[in-house]
């Protein structure tokens, strides 16, 4: 069960009224869709941060990673629930770096706040305000990561 939860009076996810304004299958694309994402930032989060050569900066991209890995487990949970099967095996494409880290820095902000708009779309679909706050808990981890990003492009020159 989702570990970050502190409400004790909410129900199941399993026991949750789940969709409500979208078809199951639908959002369950929406979950594989997110699962692969989350999957494949986590690689490349994890790649980038031991190519950091600042110690603090490589840190910082490693728990970014950290979380990319959480919100994949948060996914496929929620995948669980709706459809009472597991999470289909994340379908990744290794990732590594590109000649130009500001190209690269800014891909990924972009892929961030896409994930940030496909997530809001995502949480509106669930009546459950434990799914609800777990996908926002997703939200506002990748709003976070946008900023980090963002900061990073503006010292890149230092990273590496």
């Amino acid at each position: 069960m989702y570990p970050y939860n502190t409400r004790k009076d909410d129900e199941p996810v399993s026991d949750a009224k789940l969709v409500i304004s979208a078809d199951t299958q639908t959002i369950a694309d929406m979950l594989v869709d997110a699962i692969n994402d989350e999957a494949g930032d986590y690689k490349k989060y994890t790649d980038l941060s031991q190519s950091i050569s600042d110690a603090e900066d490589s840190e910082t991209v490693k728990s970014m990673s950290y979380d990319e890995f959480k919100h994949k487990r948060i996914f496929e949970e929620i995948y669980h629930a709706l459809t009472g099967n597991d999470a289909p095996e994340a379908n990744t494409e290794s990732w590594t770096p590109g000649e130009n880290l500001i190209a690269e820095l800014t891909d990924s902000l972009f892929a961030e706040l896409e994930a940030v708009e496909m997530y809001r779309e995502l949480m509106s679909a669930f009546e459950s305000t434990m799914i609800r706050d777990m996908i926002f808990e997703v939200i506002t981890d990748e709003q976070a990561h946008a900023d980090i990003i963002n900061y990073l492009s503006e010292t890149a020159f230092k990273l590496f």
